[in-house]
């Protein structure tokens, strides 16, 4: 189902047909007999938010990660993202003892505030596996 518009014609009534919109209701997929929303750009949301992380600069990057919040499937996707890398990390035989240690955790801890280690990239990182490791040994 396609409806062709001609630009001129919304304002006219002239009805020359040189535009097509694409349909807005839910259409049946044939191969696996599902519904899908027509207008589901996912992919291309998902491609837009890799290419705004990967150009932000380091200044403005607290104030593009306040706006992600608010668009939908974000936090989806990064979390998706964050787990492919903590994969990664586990599939090269680390250990969140491994981490702690090459990472030097254990002196950032002794001088460091709990304020700045937030900040801390290395500290952050150790958490997330340290996280991600422990469910997923609670999972086993």
């Amino acid at each position: 189902m396609r409806t062709s518009v001609d630009s001129i014609s919304v304002f006219n009534g002239k009805s020359g047909g040189k535009r097509f919109l694409r349909p807005t209701d839910a259409v049946k997929d044939e191969d696996n007999e599902s519904e899908y929303d027509s207008d589901d750009d996912t992919e291309d949301e998902e491609r837009g938010i890799q290419d705004l992380i990967r150009r932000v600069s380091y200044n403005t990057l607290d104030d593009v990660a306040g706006d992600l919040t608010g668009v939908p499937g974000a936090a989806k996707y990064l979390n998706g993202q964050n787990d492919e890398l903590l994969k990664a990390i586990a599939a090269r035989k680390w250990t969140p003892e491994t981490m702690k240690a090459e990472l030097g955790i254990a002196a950032k801890k002794a001088s460091t505030s709990k304020d700045q280690l937030k900040y801390d990239p290395d500290y952050l990182l150790y958490r997330a596996y340290k996280k991600f490791w422990d469910d997923r040994r609670a999972q086993a």
